[in-house]
């Protein structure tokens, strides 16, 4: 699971409570075919006052994190080397390095994306808002992941040859 930082999204959809782009790592770590596993989390994670339909999703950041931790592993897109780190120390094995490796198929998925820095500034509390629980859950995976770096003895500035 890699998770992406909010601020170089993708924006190719109005930005609307319906568009199904908002709070998507959230809503993907917080679903559950099973109703009787949703009703059990909610129970035993969320405040009990919450409405159902929880409409400032609450109850979805809590589950969300509560099954991000259930990974036994996830990198950080910004932090390729360090998840390539993390990932070997955990696992016990080694990535190794080609020349040319880098250049196969670079460019090959481009898409053209909108930079957050060039949207209004009610246009970027609007993405702020509508992605609220995606935030909070990868302020919550940045400090997880690197708590786990330093529980494996990986510098912070490790670097990757």
């Amino acid at each position: 699971l890699t998770l992406t930082p909010t601020p170089t999204l993708t924006l190719t959809l109005t930005l609307t409570l319906t568009n199904m782009a908002t709070n998507r790592q959230a809503r993907a770590l917080s679903y559950t075919v099973d109703a009787n596993a949703t009703a059990k989390m909610r129970a035993t994670l969320c405040d009990p006052a919450l409405p159902p339909h929880d409409p400032a999703g609450l109850c979805q950041g809590r589950i969300a994190r509560h099954t991000l931790l259930q990974f036994s592993y996830f990198g950080l897109l910004e932090e390729r080397c360090l998840s390539e780190k993390l990932f070997e120390a955990q696992f016990g094995l080694r990535f190794t390095r080609s020349k040319g490796a880098h250049a196969h198929g670079k460019g090959a998925h481009a898409v053209n994306k909108l930079a957050f820095e060039n949207l209004t500034q009610a246009q970027q509390r609007q993405v702020r808002w509508l992605n609220r629980n995606d935030l909070w859950l990868y302020g919550e995976a940045q400090r997880i992941f690197y708590e786990r770096l330093r529980l494996y003895g990986i510098a912070r500035d490790a670097t990757c040859k």
